[in-house]
């Protein structure tokens, strides 16, 4: 699919583009803030990301899920820990901030290895301590980018509990996580599409989708 192209006016004190274009039949409308020295910007509609780069005041509109795109296991991240005694309770089981920052660190792996950008931890949208894991217990956590926004990217983690001598796995904690890109200025910027392909991926992707406008409209609610 061949994006449109087209030229805006310029506009002295208060320069702004109204850009519009045809992707087979879905007509996106969108106010573009732009100035003299303006290279590029980023807005998203829907489920739709878009670049408009700038010149001179005129614009180029690329569809940029159709620009670049990465597979959830393009950015997967798995690691491999042992629980030692000063990282648990009196009880001999983990603390929970020790498995929250081991779930923090690989979360943020796998979204820095999907966008290439410097990333911050906007929330931990989920967290959930199932089991609990003793000292001298192999701890796997695994991460994948499951959604991704504009800027933003949600990354789901399993934490998982091995027993070193059987190898017996049990699902430990699980978590959901919700990072933003920062370009060179500290300023959130686009990210490449997801494109999940397996089933797993793709339920992943569907409940992520769930999560995120769940969050939404209870924050509409919250606010009135």
């Amino acid at each position: 699919m061949t994006p449109r192209t087209g030229l805006g006016a310029k506009h002295k004190s208060n320069p702004s583009l109204t850009v519009r274009a045809l992707f087979g039949g879905l007509q996106v409308v969108e106010s573009v803030a732009v100035s003299a020295t303006a290279k590029q910007t980023t807005r998203r509609t829907g489920d739709y990301n878009f670049l408009f780069t700038i010149h001179d005041f005129g614009f180029r509109i690329i569809k940029m899920s159709e620009m670049e795109g990465k597979k959830p296991s393009d950015s997967s991240v798995e690691s491999r820990y042992l629980l030692m005694p000063h990282q648990a309770n009196p009880y001999g089981t983990a603390f929970g901030g020790v498995i929250i920052a081991w779930i923090d660190m690989i979360a943020s792996m796998a979204a820095q290895r999907h966008c290439g950008k410097e990333v911050v931890t906007a929330s931990i949208d989920s967290l959930s301590f199932k089991e609990p894991i003793s000292v001298g217990d192999h701890v796997v956590l695994k991460a994948s980018v499951n959604y991704v926004g504009r800027s933003s990217m949600e990354v789901g983690v399993r934490v998982i509990r091995e027993d070193p001598y059987s190898s017996e796995e049990v699902v430990a904690t699980t978590a959901h996580l919700t990072f933003v890109a920062l370009d060179e200025d500290k300023r959130p910027c686009a990210v490449a599409g997801i494109l999940p392909e397996t089933a797993d991926e793709k339920r992943r992707y569907e409940n992520a989708k769930l999560r995120v406008q769940a969050r939404k409209d209870l924050l509409r609610k919250i606010s009135r």
